[in-house]
């Protein structure tokens, strides 16, 4: 049966390709990438990569090259549904199936449904915000120093006030009430009837990590003391606030580049970040930080930066999530801002080079416990001191690696003057009761039946007993291929399409450009590819995994999009001759590229009239001599703009 995208999805996402082809290939770390020893062809020197942070493995030898569910398909002959379904049982996601009823399947469209209406509301908030009714809070973005960039790229929007704008745009659509139900975009009244659940307040789009609104964060712009300043979507099919994290889909490839996160308390705080340079800045949505949110950041990176208000309840809440986060095997940090400061207020007012200097003296959490209860007067008497140093070797105790632990309690035993043999037994009690607390909640999940909800976390089986997964079978290696592309790619062609691939917001940018310059793909390989891009993007999925997945492609073009998505392009002559400084700069090579295609293009046609020139008649020589000159004109003004650039 045909999966919702949306399932496919949070599988890929919950599913560490590192993990799973280590299980069959032995791998070691090469700067971000893993390498070795290809599963699908014989060779002695490794040349087979997996990339956990684009979820992505590639041979350089044979060619080989795919996502997850690629990888057991090929690896392990599965079909594709079989593939689904292993890895979703690793995952503890529950797929439907033809043996489900009526019901299920039902909520499994809901689901698509729930984001689509979802996606409606938040094109409609936005464009509402550029209307009369949005004024005040387009001033109120303008107060806080908000461009009209950032406004953009965050789909910040405005809900009327009203009682049912939104409902009646979305139904003039073709969305049932029960779907906007579905979505948490409206409220059910007493007597009969719908409204709106926001009305006359900004509106903060929240998206999850594929880039989906799954909910929103709503201010108040009325001066009527009486309404909630904040108010979010309420727990939803598609929103669980206990695992969303405001700004995560701008943030996760900041995240993976810099292996750091910054975890801050507010809307306004990501934007306004972002907006300085920070780029790897996330939210909890208005919640203390779970563990959901701690395992979804610990996907892209391994250090937290926690930057709370410096206030009581900021220490406190800083102090649960550390706790967290240390646990899940993080390198927590604690960032202190001057009292009465916000992320928010002090960029705006400091800078980013002060805001800089302020990370550069983030504390460990051994420090920033200990000046919390300093503060708190816990080390004036010996019982208060007593109950802070075991507060502290019991956030030690969670730390699964027992090296970081050990360096951690001669912290502690240096920094407080305690026999470090009095810090390990206490934390060897700690450690049997939490120990005991995790055997019972165990326990306790055991004994509930599952809910057969989409998503619930229910126990992965281990590879061993696993009906799709066998890692004792052996299959022997087909002779050394080399690889061979589907047709010749030109270098700006793969420039455009690699920036298609790892930068899907660009996607509209270059189908303009392509529009505005009048140029096309000189490969109709390359075009059919683009299209494909372009399709997957408008099914809200990633490109490079959706077009990576089985039942996508073909085998040669899975080759090519994930030699894309990982090898470095090389650079023809005429490339290099107009871009002697390679450029990092998306949207700089997104303008070369197709300058570059322009280029190519137009020196085909001049070098094919110079040809025909030799045999055409008087008539036809002068047509092809004014055409001559017009293209001459246009080539001298391309090679212009790349000099220029």
């Amino acid at each position: 049966m045909k999966y919702p995208e949306h399932l496919l999805e949070q599988i890929r996402q919950q599913s560490d390709i590192v993990e799973l082809v280590g299980e069959f290939v032995a791998l070691r770390q090469r700067g971000n990438s893993f390498i070795g020893l290809c599963p699908f062809h014989s060779e002695k020197t490794p040349s087979f990569n997996v990339s956990r942070d684009k979820g992505i493995f590639k041979c350089f030898g044979c060619g080989k090259g795919g996502n997850v569910f690629t990888f057991l398909t090929e690896h392990q002959k599965l079909t594709f549904p079989e593939a689904v379904k292993e890895l979703a049982a690793r995952a503890g996601v529950h797929l439907p199936d033809a043996a489900d009823s009526e019901e299920d399947r039902q909520r499994a469209s809901r689901f698509e449904m729930a984001f689509k209406a979802l996606r409606e509301a938040a094109n409609f908030y936005y464009a509402s915000l550029w209307t009369d009714d949005g004024a005040a809070a387009q001033e109120y973005l303008r107060r806080r120093g908000f461009t009209e960039e950032s406004i953009r790229d965050f789909g910040l929007g405005m809900a009327p006030d009203s009682w049912d704008a939104l409902s009646q745009e979305l139904r003039r659509l073709g969305f049932a009430q029960e779907q906007l139900v579905d979505a948490g975009l409206v409220i059910p009244r007493e007597s009969s009837g719908y409204y709106d659940r926001f009305r006359g307040r900004l509106m903060f789009p929240i998206l999850n990590a594929m880039g989906r609104v799954i909910g929103f964060g709503a201010r108040t712009m009325s001066a009527d003391a009486k309404q909630a300043k904040y108010i979010n979507s309420p727990q939803s099919l598609v929103y669980d606030k206990s695992k969303a994290l405001y700004g995560i889909h701008h943030a996760r490839d900041a995240m993976r580049r810099d292996e750091t996160v910054l975890m801050v308390e507010g809307y306004a705080d990501v934007i306004s970040l972002h907006q300085a340079g920070f780029k790897n800045v996330v939210a909890s949505s208005g919640t203390a930080l779970t563990r959901d949110q701690v395992q979804a950041i610990k996907r892209y990176c391994p250090k937290l930066y926690l930057i709370y208000d410096a206030d009581s309840a900021g220490a406190n809440a800083a102090m649960k999530g550390m706790d967290l986060a240390l646990a899940e095997g993080m390198d927590v940090y604690v960032v202190r801002l001057p009292e009465g400061q916000d992320p928010d207020s002090y960029i705006l007012q400091e800078g980013p080079k002060a805001f800089t200097a302020v990370l550069k003296k983030a504390m460990s959490f051994v420090d920033f416990k200990g000046d919390v209860f300093r503060a708190q007067g816990s080390f004036e008497t010996a019982e208060g001191q007593a109950e802070a140093v075991r507060s502290l070797v019991s956030s030690i105790a969670r730390i699964p690696d027992h090296l970081k632990r050990d360096v951690f309690i001669r912290n502690v035993a240096a920094k407080f003057g305690i026999q470090e043999k009095l810090l390990y037994e206490e934390m060897s009690q700690i450690q049997r009761r939490q120990q005991l607390q995790l055997r019972r909640s165990d326990g306790l999940r055991r004994s509930l039946p599952p809910t057969g909800e989409p998503g619930s976390n229910q126990a992965a089986p281990s590879v061993g007993s696993s009906p799709g997964i066998a890692p004792a079978k052996v299959a022997e290696p087909p002779p050394e291929t080399t690889a061979v592309p589907p047709s010749a790619m030109a270098p700006a062609e793969e420039k455009l399409l690699r920036v298609a691939l790892g930068e899907p917001r660009l996607l509209a940018y270059i189908a303009e450009q392509l529009s505005v310059r009048s140029a096309t793909f000189i490969n109709e390989h390359s075009e059919r590819l683009f299209t494909q891009i372009l399709t997957a993007a408008e099914q809200h999925a990633d490109p490079a995994q959706k077009l990576l997945s089985p039942e996508a492609l073909d085998e040669q073009d899975r080759e090519l999009v994930s030699k894309l998505c990982i090898e470095e392009t090389s650079h023809s002559p005429n490339w290099q001759k107009f871009n002697a400084e390679i450029s990092n700069d998306p949207v700089k090579i997104v303008n070369d590229s197709i300058s570059s295609l322009l280029l190519t293009a137009r020196q085909r046609e001049h070098d094919s009239l110079q040809a025909q020139l030799k045999t055409a008649s008087p008539a036809e020589q002068g047509q092809i001599l004014l055409r001559l000159r017009d293209l001459k004109n246009e080539l001298l003004e391309l090679e212009g703009s790349f000099s220029a650039s």
